[in-house]
């Protein structure tokens, strides 16, 4: 049994992977918009590890 696409794209952890590589990839707008999803609908490792990724995307972008 496989996970329906809309609740895969709601899954934190597959935000999170997304979200890293929006940032890998320059686009940190994306990767923050993402992060700051995750923050707001994840467990606390999750929220954790978004936490992390945002405050790097904004040093990143200045």
């Amino acid at each position: 049994m496989t996970t329906p696409p809309d609740e895969a794209a709601a899954d934190p952890s597959t935000r999170l992977d997304e979200a890293r590589g929006h940032a890998e990839g320059g686009r940190l707008d994306e990767a923050a918009r993402l992060f700051r999803e995750v923050l707001e609908t994840g467990g606390t490792t999750e929220r954790a590890q978004a936490a992390l990724g945002l405050a790097v995307v904004l040093e990143s972008g200045g």
